[in-house]
Parts: structure tokens; C-alpha cells; sequence
């Protein structure tokens, strides 16, 4: 009988097993085999708050969502579940909940739907102040607290980030203060963050105007002190604002001294030189450039400073024009890195960019460079994207290379779709390096779907495999399992 002909509540049970006895990482594998296995395993690992494994083991989500920006939308899904399911108001997903629906009431409109979008808008921004609060399971032992005060910080903040101008506007009208001047305490609520932070994130040149005017300076002279136009550099260029760049630079003038060697610990110096490192914009980019001048460190740095150096930093940042406009600069795409085992196209790979990989292919990147064992092929199907190992295989890539080749990461992965694709181009199943170290991972993992995939494409399921590249660390911290 097949598993789905099954009565539901018992293909829930298996399906229950299988999440809570199996590492995180192979449950998202088997995740992807079917539409119903999604649908199944979505709801139990969102039931069971599986993703509590996850506490301390992320990276800044802002960060995160540059390397796999499905995983964060992945997490925001998992959130939103958990917020419906919250019971505690004054838990950090309960007030997530409790101010998108605040902010709904401000506006009249108390839909389902409207409050779900907020609530949903919220996370994202909750998500970058602190993933680990919301991930971890709620315990009884240390009950949530937070005052009336705490609560309507929320609501100010939340409005600001869902661009709530009218509102705002009223809360200034009665003396709420942000960014009143530097070293005073802004608006600032545990769960979302600052309220000028809320707005730079968003880009909105119009909230950001808003909330300056509480700013003496700014109010009285149109100008801004260093602090708050580092913050709107930053964020503009980390989110890919330009109207918002471009008023930070305008609203106040930044001259540097000559002399390098003069800008040491400048505070303009520093926020320019980290501006233009994540730029998003070539216009921008070089308006910065031309401020900070051809002798900046910042384009002396080894490895950086040089072209190739830069397309190879912006294609792991995923900025697709900053690609386009270094490659038009003259920028290599075959050139190797000064860091072992690193390329542009090896870059854009692990950004999981499709767009950047197909562009720096066709600017001429060797699809099979550089040299073991750092191959394109071996990385894009370690990162599992189909799209990536297509678009390399129909550049050339030979299917053969790797350390090992890209079919014993396939059967690793347990994907099916990447296995018969690599299949179909000739990856090989019969020499001890494929279909051997195959066999040996499949069954070292417990893998059984997966030697029983591999006794039918006619491996041994006892053959014996004798070798591995114990020099190479990278393969036994990735394919050794895990005590």
C-alpha cells in the first residue's frame, strides 16, 4: 500500500517520527521529495518547534538572508505559526502579534488579513534584532515581563517600520521625541529595536525626514550630525536603498583630509570606507570612490582593492549591478583569489545567486576552475541548487571532477533531482571513488533509500571503499557524521 493511501492520522505519526529522530539538516532534505512530504513535515517540524534547534547556531539574520534568503522566508512561515499558537502577550512573539494588531486598530482595520501581513512585516523586522528569542521553546520558570511603556514602544516602533505616517506624525504632535539629539535615549523597543533603525531599514526617506525633526539640528539647520547619517549609509546600502543613500550623503557634507595617513580614526573616513564595501549601486558607488580618493586603503587592500578582488566580493554579497559594473571595469572572472579555494564564480555559487552565476559565466569563467579541490560543480550541488547545476553543466563542466565527484555529494543529499540530472550527463557509478564512496556514505549515514537507489544503478551494496582524502579536513567535517 502506498503512504499516502494510509489513514492520515497514521501517515501523521510517521511522518512525526521521522522529524523528532533525524538531524535538521536531513529533514529538510527529505522535506523536498514530494509536494505531500512538504506538506507533512512544514506542519510538524512548525508543531513540534523543531527550528529550537537553531538557537545560537544562526548567523545575524541580515546576513543570513544574503547566503540563502529562502531560509529566512523559511523561518518568518515557521514564526508566523508560532505566533498564531502564542498564548502570552507579553512574550516576544506575543507582542509581535499584539502590535500588528495595535496598528491595525490605529488604521481601522481589524481584517484577519490585514493583521496577518503586519504580523508577518513585523517578524522580518523582529528577526534582525534577535532570532534566538523568538526560535527558543517558552518555559513557565521565567514568566514574561514587560510594562505599558515597553508595550507602546512596540506600537511606535512597528508603526515606523510599516510606514505609518499619519500616526507618527501625531505621536510627535504630542511630544514623543526620536532622535532628539545625540546621546539621548530614542525610542526603542526590546522586540523590534530602534525607531530610527526601524526606518532606515526600510528606506523611507519620508519617515526618516519625520523622525529628524525632532532633531534640533537638523530642524533648525537642515543638517545632520555624523551619527545618524553612519546609521542611514549603512542601512541604505545593506538594503539596497538609494533615494536614502543619496539623502544621507546630501544632507550633510563630508570632507576628508588629504593625506591617508590624516583619516585614521575619522569617523567619516570609517563610514564611507564601510559604505562603499556594500554598495549596491554603481552610481553611488562611485560618488563614494571619488570622495575617498584612489589612495584610500580602501583600494590598496590585498586581494580587494583590485578588481577582480571587488566582482569576487560582490558576487558573495549577491549584488547583481555591482557584478555587472566591475566586470565592465575589467575585472577577471578566471582570476584566483589570494584566499585558498575562492573564485568569483565559487562566490557567487555559495551566495546561491543564480543571476550572478549565469552573468560571470558568460563574461568567460571556467565553469571547471579553479583547482581541486574548490570545483563550481562540486560546490553548487553540495549547495543543492538545481538551476546553478544545470546552468554549469550546459557551460561545460565536467561532471568527473571533484573530491569527491559531484554524484557522491548527490547521493549524499539524498537528491533525486540532482542525482538523475548528473546521470544523464555521464557521472559515473562504477569506479571505487563514485559508486563505492557513494555506497560507503550512504550506508555510514543510515541513507537506506538511497543504497537501495545505488544497488540499482548496479553498486555493490557490500563493495568495500578502501580510500579518502584524510588530508583534506573539509570533506571528513562535512561527510564524517556527527556524534
Amino acid at each position: 500500500m502506498h503512504l499516502f493511501e494510509l489513514p492520515s492520522e497514521l501517515v501523521q505519526l510517521i511522518f512525526g517520527h521521522i522529524v523528532k529522530s533525524r538531524q535538521l539538516e536531513r529533514v529538510m532534505r527529505i522535506r523536498i521529495v514530494s509536494r505531500q512530504f512538504k506538506t507533512y513535515i512544514d506542519y510538524l517540524i512548525s508543531r513540534f518547534r523543531i527550528l529550537s534547534q537553531l538557537v545560537g547556531a544562526l548567523r545575524k539574520m541580515e546576513f543570513l538572508s544574503r547566503y540563502k534568503p529562502a531560509f529566512p522566508s523559511y523561518i518568518c512561515s515557521y514564526l508566523a505559526y508560532q505566533v498564531l499558537r502564542e498564548k502570552s502577550t507579553t512574550s516576544s512573539l506575543g507582542r509581535i502579534h499584539r502590535a500588528a494588531k495595535a496598528v491595525c486598530e490605529q488604521e481601522g482595520n481589524t481584517g484577519d488579513e490585514a493583521v496577518v501581513t503586519y504580523t508577518n512585516s513585523l517578524i522580518r523586522l523582529a528577526m534582525c534584532i534577535d532570532i534566538d528569542t523568538l526560535l527558543q521553546e517558552p518555559t513557565a520558570k521565567q514568566p514574561n515581563k514587560c510594562s505599558d511603556g515597553d508595550l507602546e514602544e512596540d506600537l511606535y516602533v512597528a508603526a515606523i517600520y510599516l510606514g505609518k505616517q499619519s500616526y507618527v506624525e501625531g505621536l510627535i504632535t504630542d511630544g514623543i521625541e526620536f532622535c532628539a539629539a545625540v546621546g539621548r535615549h530614542d525610542v526603542h523597543s526590546r522586540v523590534f529595536g530602534k525607531a530610527f533603525d526601524a526606518a532606515t531599514r526600510q528606506g523611507n526617506v519620508s519617515m526618516i525626514k519625520l523622525l529628524l525633526s525632532c532633531n534640533a539640528q537638523y530642524r533648525d539647520t537642515g543638517s545632520l550630525s555624523i551619527y545618524p547619517q553612519r546609521s542611514i549609509l549603512h542601512s541604505a546600502g545593506f538594503y539596497g536603498h538609494q533615494d536614502a543613500f543619496d539623502f544621507a550623503l546630501d544632507v550633510r557634507p563630508i570632507s576628508l583630509p588629504k593625506e591617508e595617513s590624516e583619516r585614521y580614526g575619522k569617523p567619516d573616513a570609517r563610514a564611507l570606507e564601510r559604505a562603499i564595501r556594500i554598495m549596491p549601486f554603481p552610481q553611488s558607488y562611485e560618488r563614494v570612490a571619488a570622495m575617498l580618493g584612489p589612495d584610500s586603503k580602501v583600494f590598496s587592500r590585498p586581494g580587494v582593492g583590485d578588481p577582480t578582488g571587488w566582482l569576487q566580493h560582490w558576487a558573495n554579497l549577491g549584488q547583481i549591478d555591482m557584478v555587472r559594473y566591475t566586470l565592465d571595469k575589467g575585472a577577471n572572472p578566471n582570476s584566483i583569489h589570494l584566499v585558498p579555494g575562492s573564485s568569483p564564480l565559487l562566490s557567487a555559487i555559495r551566495s546561491d545567486n543564480e543571476a550572478i552565476v549565469r552573468i560571470i559565466l558568460e563574461a568567460g569563467a571556467d565553469p571547471s576552475g579553479p583547482d581541486p579541490p574548490n570545483l563550481p560543480l562540486m560546490e553548487a550541488v553540495w549547495k543543492g541548487n538545481i538551476s546553478v547545476v544545470k546552468l554549469l553543466l550546459s557551460h561545460g563542466a565536467d561532471v568527473h571532477e571533484g573530491c569527491p565527484p559531484p554524484i557522491v555529494f548527490a547521493a549524499f543529499k539524498e537528491q533525486m533531482d540532482l542525482f538523475r540530472l548528473l546521470k544523464e550527463y555521464g557521472a559515473r557509478l562504477d569506479t571505487p571513488e563514485t559508486g563505492g564512496w557513494a555506497m560507503a556514505l550512504a550506508k555510514l549515514h543510515g541513507l537506506s533509500s538511497m543504497v537501495d537507489v545505488l544497488v540499482r544503478e548496479g553498486v555493490g551494496r557490500d563493495v568495500v571503499f578502501h580510500w579518502a582524502p584524510l588530508r583534506q579536513s573539509w570533506w571528513r567535517h562535512n561527510l564524517w557524521p556527527r556524534q
